[in-house]
């Protein structure tokens, strides 16, 4: 069983760098007929994409870790907890892969993030237009110091 969901993260991963190779074709193809704002949205959906691909490459290496462990079955009652279940002090350092599923899907484990002060300053999404059209005049390609120009 353990090949079997190890070949499915592959063909998951492959899937996604390929919906993620499609969409930069798109960006391409919107940004060479000045359609910037459906380039712009494109862009911000393969950077989603590319989260979860980061999210699946986790999950994976997860997932040989814990079918490579050996289990011991013997009952350690010094780490039993008052529910019955083992305490592990460093969870989050042996198991991302159960912080990456509640940050995902939720869950009672999760805490509210505190808001961070706001800053004054133009967002990234601001400059995208300009520098696909930077990139447009530069022939689709160029240096960040041409962009900036």
């Amino acid at each position: 069983m353990k090949d079997d969901v190890l070949e499915a993260f592959e063909i998951l991963l492959e899937a996604m760098k390929n919906e993620k190779n499609q969409l930069a074709n798109e960006v391409k193809e919107a940004t060479l007929n000045s359609q910037f704002n459906r380039a712009q949205r494109l862009i911000t959906k393969a950077e989603q994409i590319e989260r979860l691909i980061e999210q699946a490459r986790q999950l994976k290496e997860a997932w040989k870790r814990l079918s490579e462990e050996k289990f011991n079955e013997k009952f350690d009652a010094t780490q039993q907890t008052a529910k019955g279940q083992l305490g592990v002090s460093d969870q989050k350092d042996k198991a991302p892969e159960i912080e990456i599923v509640r940050q995902l899907f939720g869950g009672q484990g999760q805490r509210k993030r505190k808001r961070r002060e706001p800053v004054n300053k133009t967002p990234q999404r601001a400059y995208r237009v300009s520098i696909l059209e930077a990139l447009e005049q530069l022939g689709g390609r160029g240096s960040v110091q041409e962009v900036l120009k």
